[in-house]
């Protein structure tokens, strides 16, 4: 395919969604879904979000990749691509359940951290998805931050030591906490096991799309011009109608017989901004463990 493709079907975006060097600086490091529809670098066959002219853009890998990451939302960063599913031919079992389940590697509060591979750059939503992705060697693990909402006050009382000494799980709640005592009575404080993103792996991480509503990324069943179809599935080029939907390119809006005439380059600001942070708690207990 080449970007004549996204030209013929009446409706494109060549200043977002082309990597000609009139709209594309090969040297830019930001990647950023506000400015851009697609990318152009090395990394995006790998992500499944390159332009149609990218220069690594290969169809059925885009088919691919573009569904073997998930949107995960990290504080201080915004949303980021993760995997959180093992490779197919995984077998069943511990590993596999406590990677695709996150409720069940809760109790584990090492295993249950994002892991980053230096060898292939990939970010995993945990140590067992790694594992079952076969990628853990060399992966270097994210930093615990445990917040304590309820326990702003106790900031100057608290050391490390004793942080670790009374931070309990209980399986009742399935719930981290910190039980203190309170003029002789034990009370739990709720605690929530926050992942940081070491400075060191910041350039590892690949946004991803805000979406408010779901990505309309493939035609109707049975939808008769194949070339069509195989088009939505291959590339990526978002296009948006109004605020509330988004569709990977413009052959995927074409196929969902939406008006092209209706269709944007950019999405509407109304409801909801294009990138939504979340950050740490700024008053509540919190301790950076190593």
């Amino acid at each position: 395919w080449t970007y004549q493709e996204v030209k013929n079907s009446g409706k494109f975006c060549p200043e977002r969604d082309s990597c000609s060097s009139e709209w594309w600086t090969q040297g830019a490091e930001d990647l950023s879904w506000k400015s851009r529809n697609c990318f152009c670098d090395k990394d995006c066959s790998l992500y499944g979000d390159c332009c149609i002219d990218a220069e690594t853009f290969q169809p059925s890998e885009q088919k691919d990749n573009f569904h073997s990451f998930s949107c995960q939302s990290v504080k201080d960063h915004g949303l980021v691509y993760m995997r959180t599913r093992c490779s197919p031919d995984w077998p069943g079992g511990h590993v596999r359940t406590a990677c695709e389940d996150q409720a069940s590697s809760s109790s584990d509060p090492v295993g249950s951290l994002p892991v980053t591979s230096n060898l292939t750059g990939i970010t995993y939503s945990n140590y067992y998805c790694a594992v079952c992705n076969q990628d853990s060697a060399g992966g270097q693990f994210w930093n615990p931050r445990l917040e304590c909402p309820t326990m702003q006050n106790y900031n100057t009382t608290f050391s490390n030591i004793t942080i670790r000494d009374n931070l309990k799980y209980t399986k009742e709640k399935g719930q981290w906490g910190l039980e203190v005592n309170t003029q002789g009575v034990p009370v739990f404080h709720a605690c929530s096991i926050i992942p940081y993103l070491p400075p060191n792996l910041t350039h590892r991480l690949r946004p991803c799309p805000d979406l408010t509503t779901p990505l309309i990324h493939s035609c109707p069943v049975g939808y008769p011009d194949k070339r069509v179809v195989q088009l939505c599935q291959s590339y990526t080029g978002l296009v948006f109608q109004g605020q509330d939907r988004i569709f990977r390119n413009t052959h995927c809006a074409l196929c969902n017989k939406v008006d092209l005439d209706s269709l944007l380059c950019t999405r509407l600001e109304g409801r909801a901004g294009w990138i939504s942070f979340r950050s740490f708690q700024p008053f509540s207990f919190a301790v950076l463990f190593d």
